[in-house]
């Protein structure tokens, strides 16, 4: 259930830059702001509708326990870096390791209408994950969460 990958889905070259424009354009509308720092094109092959997915769940969760996110894509000769940090809260450190564990949600009020179903993390990490990649969490001093994406190129 929270695979989050459509195996299925084929394979192609996808433009990591056009989708933080795409999900930037969505929280726009919910008056949140996400800065993008990013060469013009970040070419990578991958199944684009989960990678989407992947970076649609980190960026609305920095908006949403934040008033805004940075997002910054990075590429060295090995590998494609993406950073996304936002200026919320951060996470208690004895709750990051389980942060990425299915049904795991933060937000205590278990109110519906301010958290999700506590799979959005597990679905990010699993799409990474099939992509070759690696994720990692931390906070960081004097802003918020900070998550740090490493795709390996082949």
């Amino acid at each position: 259930m929270a695979r989050g990958s459509d195996l299925n889905e084929p394979t192609s070259r996808m433009d990591v830059n056009a989708l933080v424009h795409a999900i930037q354009e969505e929280v726009a509308v919910l008056n949140k702001t996400v800065h993008i720092d990013a060469p013009a094109q970040v070419q990578l092959i991958g199944r684009p509708i989960a990678f989407k997915r992947c970076l649609s769940n980190l960026i609305h969760n920095a908006v949403f326990y934040g008033s805004e996110a940075w997002i910054t894509l990075n590429e060295t000769p090995d590998a494609f870096l993406i950073t996304i940090l936002d200026n919320g809260p951060g996470v208690p450190e004895e709750e990051l390791a389980h942060i990425f564990e299915p049904f795991v949600r933060l937000e205590t009020s278990r109110n519906r209408n301010t958290g999700g179903h506590g799979l959005g993390m597990t679905i990010a990490r699993n799409i990474v994950h099939t992509h070759g990649g690696s994720i990692q969490l931390k906070n960081e001093p004097g802003m918020g969460l900070k998550v740090d994406i490493q795709l390996d190129k082949a």
